[in-house]
């Protein structure tokens, strides 16, 4: 079978220690280096994060490692959906444990049946997996892409699913999974007779997803700081605190004419002001807004 191996550029290291697998009849996808976007590039090619996901297990949002990873899959992905054959989608840490287990034929075979067979996963319900036999589960809710193969009738059924929005791929195709759209096996896994491919350890490889803290992808384009008043010498000791802090401060006060004091409903003008500047922007910016005449920044 045709194997995609997903591996950054600058990852040279990743790719000699895969090399040591032996492996015949891959090519190297060039991977998508999350410290290298940013969310202007992603709006310009479509994409969207969203923001409401937070990792189920860390309660963090979508990482800069984490775009870069799913944006690769998502390439392999289009890659396969355009074959007319299955083939294995493999990370640049994957190291094959286990020679024995490690049978193409068989995961073709079984390709028959199911719509994707993981070479290595982890079980995130352990008990809720159906197990087939000693050799074989279904999984409920796998992690890890580590290596995996698909027909291209499956790749593209995870794109049209996966649409323009992202989040994880380790949790997109697992979502798949558990809602009943796709199908999928893997194998047992015990010490003395390991799953055939497995994650080398990050003592031997450092991961470009767990880089030791929270390192979250800026999810939005520009930054834009806001105040109003309509009195200019008022505003001198919040402008000045702004220049101070490098912040170029937009006034939506200016040229306003309040013409009622501050009684009853007349701060609603606020409100009104800030809708009419927030509806000229792009989604994907933010807006930071503060008092004028006893703010600080």
């Amino acid at each position: 079978m045709k194997k995609f191996v997903i591996n950054l550029k600058r990852r040279s290291d990743r790719r000699e220690l895969f090399e040591k697998n032996n492996l015949e009849n891959y090519t190297y996808i060039d991977g998508v280096d999350g410290e290298e976007m940013d969310m202007r590039t992603l709006v310009s090619h479509g994409w969207h994060i969203d923001t409401t996901w937070r990792d189920p297990f860390k309660n963090r949002k979508l990482q800069k490692g984490e775009v870069g990873c799913t944006l690769s899959h998502y390439t392999a992905w289009k890659m396969i959906a355009q074959m007319d054959e299955p083939a294995i989608i493999m990370e640049d840490d994957c190291w094959i444990r286990n020679p024995e287990r490690y049978n193409e034929q068989e995961v073709e075979n079984l390709l028959d049946k199911y719509d994707i067979v993981y070479l290595q996963h982890n079980e995130n319900e352990p008990g809720l997996e159906k197990v087939i036999n000693d050799n074989l589960v279904e999984p409920y809710y796998p992690y890890n892409l580590t290596a995996y193969a698909m027909y291209p009738d499956t790749a593209k059924l995870i794109i049209e699913k996966f649409g323009r929005t992202l989040i994880p791929s380790d949790e997109h195709i697992p979502k798949l999974i558990m809602n009943g759209t796709l199908t999928s096996v893997g194998y047992t896994d015990s010490q003395e007779n390991p799953q055939p491919c497995w994650q080398h350890f990050r003592s031997e490889v450092a991961s470009d997803i767990e880089v030791g803290q929270d390192n979250p992808f800026r999810d939005f384009t520009n930054v834009h700081f806001t105040t109003i008043g309509t009195d200019r010498h008022k505003l001198v000791d919040l402008n000045d605190s702004a220049i101070h802090n490098g912040i170029f401060l937009k006034n939506l006060g200016n040229n306003f004419d309040w013409f009622s004091p501050m009684t009853h409903r007349d701060g609603g003008k606020k409100v009104y002001l800030q809708k009419e500047f927030i509806n000229q922007l792009p989604p994907t910016d933010l807006v930071f807004f503060t008092d004028g005449y006893d703010s600080l920044i």
